[in-house]
């Protein structure tokens, strides 16, 4: 994934509600405090080695990262999402995670960034 390009992509939420600015408020404040939520569940589930709920998390992680345009990194949760399945690999997830914690980070910026063009 390219360091300059943005992962998120506001627009397809932005032309599902008319641009109505209130509402993308209220969708990217919603993504921010799902994303922070998600992400710590799924940290702790490596942490404690439960593979039920990495599988759980990566996957509602998918819908979450979607509706900002981070399609990007459906492959990457897509492959934790797999090996939490398979309950094999630990050390896979966790590298992997690794990768994606970085991206989260990203993003948050990039949304938080983004806000203020819709206040």
């Amino acid at each position: 994934m390219e360091k300059d390009r943005k992962i998120s992509n506001l627009d397809y939420f932005s032309d599902l509600v008319s641009g109505d600015k209130e509402m993308i408020l209220e969708i990217i404040d919603t993504f921010l405090t799902q994303i922070v939520d998600e992400s710590g569940i799924l940290y702790k589930a490596i942490i404690d080695i439960d593979y039920k709920t990495i599988k759980t998390s990566s996957h509602n992680m998918k819908s979450t990262l979607s509706i900002v345009g981070a399609v990007s990194l459906l492959p990457l949760l897509n492959e934790i999402e797999d090996l939490a399945i398979e309950e094999s690999n630990i050390e896979t997830i966790s590298e992997q995670t690794n990768d994606l914690k970085i991206y989260i980070k990203r993003i948050v910026e990039e949304i938080k960034e983004d806000r203020e063009n819709y206040i």
